[in-house]
């Protein structure tokens, strides 16, 4: 496919015939940002972890925490990190890169505080100081063990202070200006063309493998299969609904090679893809007990998670009540009108929100609005990757917004996790934070299961980021 550059809007256009495509990466999830400190959704992720460079890296699984842009980070003292940098170094439009602009980045992601970004792992910071062109000091208001983790994370991305709004959230149409594996050459809300780029440091992050790589939003899971079926994408990330996923996989049992006819493979991430229902912290009904309880009871016989921290994670309990008939107590007074919100590009959402609101209305007795698309719903249905995939990685989608009058002894909870490496003093405040999550009802898990991704002929995957992202840096193609 051929893109359009910035500022354009038209769609892509076929290749010309003879002319090889480039690298393609099939997803159904619109591109809304490449600003670091904006970026909330899968693709725009992808998209931030290929422009820019951030401290550290983490590879999850294991969660190995290593340097990526830093040469070394290290606590000097229990509540001072200080990181070093290599000497040099530019951004992609030849800007300098030093210790300002990450002073620059991660004070402009904590002023933006875009909700639902990954700055919320970045609490403990208290102040940045830059000694000199190399050095790094942050300095935290508590010890924090998980820091180092904070800054691998994608609103921990270092962009250009002379380029960019330290009040303002880059917009689309504005080229990004990084120091990351790739360039990004053109960019709108369907696609984004990136080429290797001549500007990242040797050593600080894998190199890409790829020379140029497209990313391609198509509409709906059937489009995504089709690309499939044609053999037009070399990947297709988390973009298939479960027939599709089903019917791809009897073809491949069919075939000697454990490939499709195109000759796809399926790539599963083991316990990654997690549904969650969250409530919106602006909504008035957020504080009413009654009701917050009365929709977690009504959903707990089709729930199959029972934490917001998964199974064979170190320090997991059991919090969230699954199965059974529960005993449901309906809020009394008028009924209660309140409206769900849900992403439409994502593979089967749509039919969950129609069972949950039927759940809903039938046995909690409220009246519930669907509105695709709108994040400013009374409650909303999403999939999300956790920044980390670390137990409080997996948990800050609630830790960022606890109930008032709960925020003191979560936050206190979160200080006792990370101001120790002792695994039993960890466990003990992590089981309580599952147990405060379970009971203010903020936050539901539903469902856990294999995050997948199909790969087509001679590409295969390296790495991921650190919460189970797409990483273009990761894929190599044969």
């Amino acid at each position: 496919m051929a893109g359009c550059t910035f500022g354009g809007g038209a769609s892509p256009t076929p290749t010309p015939t003879g002319t090889p495509r480039p690298f393609t990466v099939v997803v159904t999830q619109s591109i809304t940002t490449t600003d670091p400190a904006a970026a909330t959704r899968d693709t725009d992720t992808t998209l931030v972890l290929a422009v820019y460079q951030r401290l550290m890296s983490v590879r999850p699984g294991k969660n190995e925490l290593k340097p990526a842009l830093a040469t070394d980070c290290l606590f000097k003292t229990p509540t001072l990190m200080e990181c070093t940098i290599p000497k040099d170094l530019k951004f992609s439009n030849g800007d300098p890169l030093t210790s300002a602009s990450v002073k620059f980045s991660i004070e402009r992601a904590y002023r933006l505080a875009i909700p639902h970004t990954s700055v919320s792992l970045l609490s403990a910071l208290d102040t940045i100081t830059v000694p000199d062109a190399t050095t790094v000091r942050f300095n935290l208001k508590y010890p924090d063990s998980q820091f180092g983790y904070a800054l691998a994370t994608p609103a921990a991305s270092i962009v250009d202070e002379l380029a960019y709004d330290p009040d303002k959230v880059r917009p689309l149409d504005k080229p990004p200006v990084g120091s990351g594996i790739y360039a990004l050459a053109a960019a709108d809300a369907a696609h984004a063309e990136l080429v290797r780029s001549q500007t990242a440091p040797a050593g600080s992050d894998d190199p890409a493998m790829i020379a140029a790589a497209t990313i391609l939003v198509v509409a709906d899971s059937a489009a995504a299969e089709a690309a499939i079926g044609a053999g037009s994408a070399d990947v297709v990330w988390r973009s298939l609904d479960a027939p599709a996923i089903a019917r791809l996989t009897t073809e491949m049992a069919a075939n000697s090679g454990h490939q499709t006819k195109a000759g796809f493979s399926r790539q599963s991430l083991t316990g990654t893809h997690r549904m969650l229902l969250r409530w919106n912290s602006a909504s008035p009904n957020v504080l009413n007990a009654t009701l917050r309880d009365a929709i977690a009871a009504a959903l707990q016989p089709d729930r199959t998670l029972d934490s917001l921290v998964p199974p064979g994670l170190s320090g997991q309990v059991a919090a969230y009540p699954i199965g059974g008939t529960p005993t449901i107590v309906r809020p009394g007074g008028a009924r209660v009108k309140l409206t769900l919100g849900y992403d439409s590009r994502l593979p089967g959402v749509a039919d969950l929100s129609r069972t949950v609101r039927e759940r809903l209305e039938t046995q909690v007795g409220v009246s519930v609005q669907l509105k695709a698309d709108d994040e400013t719903a009374d409650l909303w249905i999403t999939d999300d990757q956790p920044w980390l995939a670390t137990p409080l990685g997996w948990m800050q989608v609630y830790l960022e917004a606890a109930l008032p009058g709960v925020g003191d002894k979560v936050n206190q909870l979160v200080q006792r996790y990370g101001s120790t490496i002792d695994p039993t003093v960890q466990a003990v405040a992590l089981t309580e934070l599952q147990k405060q999550a379970a009971a203010d009802n903020t936050v539901l898990p539903m469902s856990l299961g294999d995050g997948t991704m199909f790969t087509g002929k001679g590409t295969t995957v390296a790495s991921y980021g650190a919460g189970w992202q797409l990483d273009l840096g990761g894929l190599r193609h044969a």
